[in-house]
């Protein structure tokens, strides 16, 4: 039996990338490993050519910079970057997403796109990904899980450390439910 995977266009999460300044080249290799769609802010853009890395969208504001890649789409974004390569990616009809960001604030302001597309955001060191009530995990003991405090959270296998702040009480399955649609839980990569 063969080892090799085939993979179908748009099988494998798009990647965002705003920006690399605060990402760890190694977890880039590891989104990249099935050569997904690759959209690119141009502040990113330099990062990513010195890396030999193809972007395959790039934001509508590189006629100020030379573009040094072949066949390449642009997006034009009047309003918000990210807004602009999500609407992109749910019209080419994507299921998921994952976007390299310096900025946190942008968890809340991206739960519109929750029922269109899987949405995986990473800030930093941390990984924050959308979910509905109900969701559950496997994670090993003592592991530090963050979520928004909501008055109807309800969690299982979790134990509060702190604002928005939780544990794991031990290997196993933690559960949430809450009465919003979708819903961030942040964890450390």
């Amino acid at each position: 039996m063969s080892s090799h995977h085939f993979v179908k266009d748009k099988q494998e999460p798009a990647l965002i990338i705003e920006s690399l300044a605060t990402f760890g080249m190694e977890y880039l290799g590891q989104l990249l490993e099935w050569n997904p769609l690759v959209i690119c802010a141009s502040k990113a853009y330099s990062e990513l050519e010195e890396r030999q890395i193809k972007a395959d969208v790039l934001s509508s504001d590189f006629e100020k910079m030379p573009i040094f890649q072949n066949d390449v789409k642009e997006v034009d974004y009047p309003h918000s970057f990210i807004d602009a390569a999500l609407a992109y990616l749910i019209h080419e009809k994507y299921d998921a997403v994952n976007i390299i960001t310096e900025s946190a604030f942008y968890k809340q302001k991206l739960l519109v796109y929750a029922p269109l597309l899987n949405l995986i955001v990473y800030c930093g060191q941390r990984r924050s990904f959308a979910v509905r009530s109900g969701f559950s995990k496997w994670k090993p003991a003592h592991s530090v899980i963050q979520m928004q405090d909501l008055s109807t959270l309800q969690v299982e296998g979790l134990e509060k450390i702190g604002p928005g702040q939780y544990i794991t009480e031990q290997d196993g399955f933690y559960r949430v439910e809450f009465d919003q649609d979708y819903f961030f839980i942040t964890e450390e990569i």
